[in-house]
Parts: C-alpha cells; sequence; structure tokens
C-alpha cells in the first residue's frame, strides 16, 4: 500500500529531473552591464573607458587579473576600487563574463616571481618602455605602468608574458629575440626590468 510518507521523496527526485542547473552566464553579463559598461560599454568594446574585448588582453592575464583589478581600481585612470559595492562572488562572475570573450589560447610564461630590487641594467630596461607608457610610467600614448592599481592586480608571470610576447593585435610587440620589440631581451634581463618595476612599485607606497 502506497504511504504517503514517500510523498516528499517523490517531489525532490521529480524536481532534480525537471528543474535544470542554473545558469549564471546571464546574471554574469547583467552585472557586467550594470557596473563597467558605461566606461567600457556593454560588450566590452571601449567608450571612455579601454576596450576589454581585445585578444591581446584576454589572452595574457588570467581570471584573478579582473577581480583584483575590481578589487584595486585604476587610480591613475580613474577607475574605481568595487570592493565596497561588489561581493568576490560578483566580481568573479564579471571576471569570468569577460573572459568569455577570449578566442584563442593563453599565454603563458615562467612563473617563478621576483625579488624587487634595483639595478642599472633593470633601470635601462625600463627606459625602453618609455616611449609609449612615459619615461616616469606615467602614461602617454599607452596607459601608466606604474599605476597602483595594475601593479597590485597584475602577477609577475603575467608581466613576463606580455614583455616575452607581446600583446597580439596591438603595437605592443614582444621581447624576446624575434619578436619585433624596440630590443631583444634575455629572460634574464626580461626578470631584472620586472624586479624594477616591483621597486619602483614600493617607492609607490
Amino acid at each position: 500500500m502506497f504511504s504517503v510518507r514517500f510523498l516528499p521523496l517523490i517531489f525532490l527526485l521529480l524536481a532534480s529531473i525537471l528543474i535544470q542547473p542554473r545558469s549564471f552566464a546571464g546574471d554574469n553579463r547583467a552585472l557586467f552591464i550594470a557596473n563597467c559598461s558605461s566606461c567600457h560599454g556593454k560588450g566590452g568594446e571601449g567608450g571612455k573607458g579601454p576596450a576589454l574585448r581585445k585578444e591581446g588582453l584576454l589572452r595574457t592575464v588570467s581570471h584573478e587579473y579582473f577581480t583584483r583589478t575590481m578589487t584595486f581600481g585604476r587610480p591613475l585612470l580613474g577607475c574605481p576600487s568595487f570592493r565596497d559595492r561588489l561581493s568576490s562572488d560578483e566580481m568573479s562572475g564579471i571576471a569570468a563574463h569577460i573572459k568569455s570573450w577570449q578566442e584563442g589560447e593563453e599565454i603563458v610564461a615562467p612563473a617563478h616571481e621576483v625579488k624587487p630590487s634595483y639595478t642599472e641594467r633593470g633601470e635601462r630596461h625600463f627606459m625602453l618602455c618609455g616611449g609609449c607608457h612615459g619615461t616616469e610610467g606615467e602614461g602617454a600614448m599607452s596607459p601608466p605602468l606604474l599605476d597602483p592599481g595594475l601593479l597590485s592586480s597584475i602577477s609577475d608571470p603575467e608581466i613576463r608574458a606580455v614583455i616575452m610576447w607581446g600583446r597580439p593585435g596591438t603595437p605592443m610587440k614582444g621581447y624576446l629575440k624575434g619578436m619585433g620589440g624596440l630590443a631583444a631581451l634575455s629572460p634574464e634581463e626580461i626578470d631584472e626590468l620586472i624586479s624594477y618595476i616591483r621597486y619602483r612599485q614600493n617607492k609607490l607606497k
């Protein structure tokens, strides 16, 4: 004989079959539009702020780069921090939406970290960046390199990937031999440059 005490179990089984898992893709897009589109465009095409839907950017940085960017902002570019407006889950959702635009494979570089330090050679390599990013990293025809928000958001391997391989589809060429940059730097020289950038970051504090 059927017992009514089995009804809750039957309802649970039916629910697991009939109710599809929720997709958060629409929520992530809505969060992006609500918080980012006024500067970066609804499709990431850019506007008052730079375009985000660029393979050269998307392929050289991680999901975490975007969540950290929302956490720290970009003080020199007028981009605010969202740490008091959005939860970590919401920032992660926006980052996932941005990364969903990526079409090519991620460009990776050796993952080791460097110790911030001053060397004359590191400073000399930094001057190679000055034509586009300003002699003091303040920005010129390209964004500032010594923006506290940028340097708090980008990891050493991500900086290394950009310096080594450049940013595809942009004027930024890689500095490894054969990549077309203003100079050909060895991996050791690139690490010296990153160490100098981190040294300058500490001087900003």
